[in-house]
């Protein structure tokens, strides 16, 4: 997939870490790609959180690789944006007026 290809070349640590329910109280975790990631979550049911990595370091042009990404994966309304950044959810908000954004703030 190209979106994919370029999200790693540009920003080979945009990575996602998944936890993995063992049994109960137990869960593992693998960091993966956020392409892998999407294809896991894509036959289930499940919402997604997406969280954007960006401020002290800006990544131009992330938050479109990330939403083309999550656009070929046909998930838009299964994913949810975050970022500490509130210029990055501007700019999801600018490139697709429907996606759902949450800034984070501790």
């Amino acid at each position: 997939m190209a979106v994919a290809a370029s999200l790693t070349k540009h920003w080979p640590s945009c990575a996602a870490i998944i936890f993995i329910k063992q049994n109960r109280n137990r869960y593992k975790w693998q960091n993966s790609l956020l392409a892998e990631v999407l294809e896991l979550v894509k036959p289930t049911q499940a919402m997604i959180n997406i969280e954007i990595k960006s401020g002290i370091v800006l990544y131009e042009g992330i938050e479109k690789a990330v939403w083309a990404l999550v656009r070929d994966f046909g998930m838009q309304d299964r994913v949810l944006y975050s970022s500490f950044n509130h210029f990055s959810l501007t700019t999801l908000k600018q490139i697709d007026s429907h996606t759902k954004n949450r800034i984070v703030v501790l």
